[in-house]
C-alpha cells in the first residue's frame, strides 16, 4: 500500500472505532435505529457519510480497516454480506449518559479578531491597507463604511480535534463536544456580554461558552486525567495548619486554594477541568419529585398519628 493508503486506513479505524462507540451511539438515533433494524451497517451505508467519503471511497480499505486487530473487541465484519456490526449490542440502559466518564473543560480559547484582519496583520500589512483604504474618504462616507463594517463574532480559536489530542495521552477520548448557547437578549453591553462570548451575536442565535465536554471510552482514562488534572481537596492544609506557622507560606502559594498536579494550556488559555455533573433529571423520574405521600400513609417520619373520635350519640325524646 502506498502512503496515502496507509493514512486512509488509519483514519478508517479511528471512524469506525468512533461510530460505533457507546459515546456516539448514546447520541446518534439514526445509528441506533439502522442497528435495531438490521443488526449492522454495509459499507455502503457507511460510504455514505460525509467523514467516511472525505477520506476515501475506496470500498476494499474500508473492509480491511473493519478488520483491524484494534477494534476486535469492538465491532465485527461480515465479508459475505459486507455488513459491519457490535460485538455486544449497545444498551441504552447499561450505557448511561456517559457522565461518569466525562470531564468538563473551560476557559477554551475563542478568536479575539476577524479573519481578514487576522491574516492581514500576518503579512504585516495591516495598517497600510486600512490607511490606504480611508485616503480621500469624505467623513459622511467613512461612517458609512463603519456602518456597513460587519460586526465581528468570536469562534472557537480551536476545534475537536485539538481538544482531543490534549486529552489523549491519559486514555482513548470517544467524543468531544464543544458547548454553544442560545442569546436570549440584543444587548453587547460588558454587564451583559463581555464574559460569554455572546458580543455581537443577535437574540436567538448560538455563541460558543469557552468550554467542551470531553468523555473517555473507559474508567481508566477518566481516572488518570481526573487524578491529574483535578485538584483533591483532602491535599488542601486546614486551619490549624495555617496557625501553626504555614499560613504565611500557604497564603503565598494561593491561599490554600485546592491545585490540580497539571494544568494544562491551549494556545495560551490555563484551561479550568472538573467531572461533568449527572443530569439534574434521570432515570423517568418526573420532574415535580417523588409522588405525595396519602395520608392514611404513616411512612415513619409523617408527625404525629391522627386522632380517631368516636361519634357523638345524640337522644331526641318526643
Amino acid at each position: 500500500m502506498t502512503s496515502a493508503d496507509d493514512s486512509a486506513l488509519s483514519s478508517f479505524v479511528e471512524r469506525l472505532g468512533f461510530f460505533f462507540s457507546d459515546s456516539n451511539l448514546r447520541r446518534d438515533k439514526w445509528m441506533r435505529a439502522k442497528l435495531d433494524e438490521s443488526g449492522g451497517l454495509t459499507l455502503d451505508d457507511l460510504l455514505s457519510f460525509n467523514t467516511i467519503k472525505t477520506i476515501s471511497t475506496d470500498k476494499a480499505l474500508l473492509a480491511k480497516a473493519a478488520e483491524d486487530a484494534d477494534l476486535k473487541d469492538l465491532i465485527s465484519y461480515d465479508a459475505e454480506k459486507e455488513v459491519i456490526s457490535r460485538r455486544v449490542k449497545f444498551d441504552r440502559e447499561t450505557a448511561g449518559d456517559g457522565h461518569e466518564l466525562s470531564i468538563v473543560v473551560q476557559n477554551l480559547p475563542l478568536t479575539t479578531t476577524p479573519p481578514e484582519e487576522e491574516k492581514a496583520a500576518d503579512d504585516g500589512k495591516a495598517e497600510e491597507e486600512k490607511k490606504a483604504a480611508e485616503d480621500g474618504k469624505s467623513e459622511e462616507e467613512k461612517k458609512d463604511a463603519e456602518d456597513c463594517k460587519p460586526v465581528f463574532k468570536p469562534r472557537y480559536a480551536v476545534n475537536r480535534d485539538e481538544v482531543k489530542a490534549l486529552f489523549e495521552p491519559y486514555g482513548k477520548v470517544g467524543i468531544v463536544q464543544l458547548r454553544w448557547a442560545k442569546k436570549h437578549h440584543d444587548r453587547d453591553d460588558d454587564k451583559h456580554a463581555g464574559q460569554d462570548g455572546s458580543r455581537g451575536y443577535g437574540r436567538g442565535e448560538s455563541y460558543p461558552l469557552g468550554m467542551a465536554f470531553v468523555e473517555f471510552q473507559n474508567a481508566d482514562g477518566m481516572n488518570a486525567a481526573c487524578a491529574d488534572l483535578i485538584a483533591d481537596k483532602a491535599d488542601v492544609g486546614d486551619e490549624k495548619k495555617k496557625e501553626s506557622g504555614e499560613g504565611d507560606e500557604a497564603k503565598a502559594e494561593g491561599g490554600g486554594s485546592p491545585r490540580p498536579k497539571t494544568t494544562l494550556e491551549l494556545k495560551g488559555n490555563a484551561l479550568k477541568i472538573s467531572r461533568k455533573k449527572p443530569p439534574k433529571f434521570r432515570d423517568d423520574r418526573k420532574r415535580d419529585g417523588p409522588a405525595k405521600r396519602k395520608r392514611n400513609d404513616d411512612g415513619g417520619g409523617g408527625g404525629p398519628p391522627e386522632k380517631q373520635f368516636e361519634p357523638m350519640k345524640v337522644d331526641r325524646k318526643p
